[in-house]
């Protein structure tokens, strides 16, 4: 999701997530946009950089600004993957979401 979503999933972020095991059913949908309710509707908020997010009362917000970009690579999309997916593991740990 994102203020500007693109017209496909990446294919590149497919191949990846298939990489790790995680079954990407994505193929053919359109990544959506967000509004204020589907701000709302989360407990947290990340964004990268792009773009302006509603601030919402009781929501937890990080600014990825500096997460790598998924990149035009193979590779680039390897190392943006590992690069989020610790992200999301210390992010975890700090809410105490981590078992």
């Amino acid at each position: 999701a994102g203020t500007h979503p693109a017209q496909r999933v990446d294919p590149l972020a497919l191949q990846v997530l298939t990489e790790c095991g995680i079954d990407a059913p994505l193929k053919g949908e359109r990544p959506n946009g967000w509004d204020d309710a589907a701000v709302a509707k989360a407990e947290v908020v990340i964004t990268l950089g792009e773009g302006s997010c509603p601030l919402l009362p009781g929501h937890h917000y990080e600014d990825w600004s500096g997460a790598t970009p998924l990149g035009t690579t193979l590779e680039q999309a390897r190392i943006a993957r590992r690069d989020l997916s610790a992200r999301v593991t210390h992010l975890a740990e700090d809410l105490g979401w981590a078992a």
